[in-house]
């Protein structure tokens, strides 16, 4: 039996920042994410909407977004939230 399974990749490594957001600690290479301008030092406060406040909400918000998200990013504490949009990457895998 073959097994296939799609993901999202948006190529970014965060923390959760109580009370603020996504703090961005590291991005890929070539990844959607720095495509977009997303690097480290950023923090991403809302996802398609989504205020960013528990472990979960970025995962879930990724996971029903169709592969589309719209997040607002504060580049520093004291810079205005500016809004980007990134389409990621699609992935599949496998299973044999």
């Amino acid at each position: 039996m073959v097994i296939q399974d799609a993901r999202w990749y948006l190529g970014l490594k965060g923390i959760l920042l109580p009370g603020k957001g996504i703090g961005i600690e590291e991005v890929d290479a070539g990844s959607p994410a720095q495509l977009a301008g997303l690097a480290p030092g950023m923090v991403i406060t809302h996802c398609n909407g989504r205020e960013l406040l528990a472990e979960a909400d970025f995962p879930s918000a990724i996971e029903q977004s169709g592969g589309l998200l719209q997040l607002t990013v504060l580049a520093n504490a004291n810079a205005q939230p500016a809004v980007v949009t990134i389409a990621m990457q699609r992935l599949v895998t496998t299973r044999y």
